[in-house]
């Protein structure tokens, strides 16, 4: 189907929205109603500093369910595994966020200095985790807990992030072409 006016002014939006979406469940009339309801309204940030917002134009919250599951699938049939983890780790919930961070420690592993598997584990998911996920969590604590120097956490740590952007970089540029072709985003000149 194409989109009259671009719902989403970026990937990074496209992709923060539509992973939310499908943690409500379609008979939750309420909570997707009032989404709906304030998406004309509500500003979703892609980062801290550009306010944006999601227009919905003459869409209906199932019409609004089915863009957001067009991106998900975008995400799965458009992107090679590694760019797929990419965005998982950083924009899917549950489970499917789980196999992301821990495909991501995966993918970093041949260069970090610590190679067991609990410790590089705190490292993703301190990077990934939500507030609540990671609350009282720091390189210091991980650290501690495993006996490890905090420069070597850290340094680890970046190394994880240094994939993931590489990753992440790749996934933003297919799914933007995708994405304007379809008239999901903005094009942008």
């Amino acid at each position: 189907m194409q989109i009259d006016e671009p719902i989403f002014r970026s990937v990074q939006q496209a992709l923060h929205f539509s992973f939310l979406i499908e943690t409500i469940p379609v008979s939750q009339k309420s909570q997707m109603q009032e989404i709906y309801q304030q998406g004309k309204q509500r500003t979703w940030q892609e980062d801290k500093r550009e306010p944006t917002t999601i227009r919905f134009g003459g869409l209906s919250p199932l019409e609004v369910r089915g863009q957001c599951a067009m991106v998900r699938g975008a995400v799965m049939d458009h992107l090679l595994i590694g760019e797929r983890h990419a965005v998982h780790a950083r924009y899917a919930l549950q489970n499917v966020q789980s196999s992301g961070v821990r495909a991501m420690r995966d993918e970093a592993m041949p260069m970090l200095s610590c190679q067991d598997e609990w410790p590089t584990l705190a490292m993703a998911w301190l990077i990934f985790g939500s507030i609540g996920q990671t609350a009282g969590i720091t390189t210091r604590s991980i650290a501690d807990e495993f006996e490890l120097s905090q420069t070597s956490v850290m340094r680890d740590i970046g190394r994880i992030k240094q994939v993931h952007r590489a990753l992440e970089l790749v996934a933003f540029n297919k799914l933007s072409e995708l994405f304007r072709k379809d008239g999901l985003i903005e094009h942008r000149s």
